[in-house]
């Protein structure tokens, strides 16, 4: 359920998705910085992470926030 409808949800959610754009790209380059390249456990910081989480929410975010949706068409509901 959201709060809000209209502009200031399309608002919101652009900005939601531009910061996980930024901090996609902030954890990336920290981990250039002093991070290692694959790291022993899947839950421990590594380039290989950063880059993951780029493409699952960084790249995803940055779309929204320009164009306003997702990529995927949603499919909706069956109507019968």
């Amino acid at each position: 359920m959201c709060i809000t409808t209209g502009k200031i949800h399309n608002y919101l959610g652009r900005l939601i998705g531009l910061t996980a754009f930024v901090l996609s790209i902030w954890y990336f380059l920290g981990q250039l910085g002093n991070g290692d390249l694959v790291s022993e456990n899947r839950s421990e910081p590594s380039v290989i992470n950063a880059i993951l989480f780029f493409f699952a929410f960084g790249f995803t975010g940055l779309w929204f926030a320009i164009k306003g949706k997702f990529p995927v068409k949603s499919t909706g509901q069956n109507k019968e």
